[in-house]
């Protein structure tokens, strides 16, 4: 949670991304059925991305993520297109 509330508030990020199910860990779930996490995460009027591959191929710095939504209509969730475009850096 400690990481959420710093990403929200004094990073100002909007949005978050996870190669995981969820924000919230397996674990804690089972212990606590609950996903506080996740929704202090939408409380913030922000969202996420969950499900995401090879984010390991991303550098830290200087990639700009495009997440293409389909037009969700009172639906929880929706599949999304996500790339990131990387700057080429000359050697």
């Amino acid at each position: 949670m400690e990481a959420l509330e710093f990403l929200a508030h004094e990073r100002q990020v909007k949005t978050i991304g996870n190669e995981t199910l969820d924000t919230d860990s397996g674990i804690i779930y089972h212990e606590t059925q609950a996903l506080d996490g996740e929704f202090y995460w939408l409380d913030q009027d922000c969202y996420q991305v969950e499900v995401l591959n090879n984010l390991r191929a991303v550098p830290t710095k200087g990639a700009v993520i495009v997440v293409a939504l389909a037009k969700g209509v009172q639906a929880p969730s929706f599949p999304a297109r996500v790339f990131a475009l990387v700057p080429v850096t000359v050697q």
